[in-house]
């Protein structure tokens, strides 16, 4: 129903605002309000929480990526270092020592000053590099003294016994040859050629599993 007021606007009564109006006025501001004050704390709070945390995982982050660098930075060098290692460790296991057979071949020829055994002095040395299947061959072309063929048995029997013979495959028989020298006391001495062909290096003793065991053998012709 339509009404209508016919007072003067000066004794008109003030309308006031419905109370729906105001509650639901009220209610809003609050909700906006609510919402910025959600708003800031997640913005200040949680996201600013959030924000340190993601840097922290940063840089734990680099601090990981840098270590992993350096890791594998490392296995390069280690792998690097193994390589050179192989290739010393296979140089080492293709070379014989040489001076050590030697040593062992003058303790042979001094036999402790015990000359009634054998006395042999030696016109040189060579060595020649290994040939097919077989090792390294050594020459050593020399002289026993006196004219009785046995002392250069004794001699080829006190080589076999010596250390390094276990890595020796051939050995020249022992034959001589009667040489006299009137310079010499006595005169006769029976010339010999010592010829030894060792083993490939895979079975030298130092290259095998059971180094020490000492095979049988045999020089050549016997």
């Amino acid at each position: 129903m339509i009404r209508i007021n016919l007072l003067p606007e000066e004794f008109r009564r003030s309308e006031r605002t419905s109370f729906k109006l105001f509650a639901a006025t009220l209610a809003a501001v609050v909700l906006v309000c609510s919402a910025f004050g959600w708003f800031a704390y997640a913005y200040f709070g949680e996201y600013g929480e959030a924000r340190q945390e993601l840097a922290r995982e940063k840089d734990k982050l680099a601090s990981v990526t840098e270590r992993a660098a350096y890791h594998d930075q490392l296995e390069k060098e280690k792998k690097d270092y193994e390589a050179r290692q192989q290739t010393i460790k296979d140089i080492a296991m293709s070379r014989m020592l040489w001076s050590e057979v030697l040593d062992q071949v003058l303790d042979v020829v001094n036999n402790d000053g015990n000359t009634e055994r054998h006395l042999a002095w030696f016109q040189g040395v060579s060595v020649r590099e290994a040939a097919g299947n077989s090792g390294p061959q050594l020459a050593m072309p020399g002289w026993v003294q006196g004219a009785n063929i046995s002392k250069v048995a004794d001699f080829h029997d006190d080589i076999e016994n010596a250390p390094f013979f276990q890595d020796v495959k051939e050995m020249s028989f022992p034959g001589g040859r009667l040489e006299v020298d009137g310079q010499r006391q006595p005169p006769e001495a029976l010339r010999f050629d010592l010829r030894m062909t060792f083993k490939p290096a895979k079975d030298w003793s130092k290259n095998r599993p059971d180094k020490g065991a000492k095979p049988a053998a045999k020089p050549a012709g016997k």
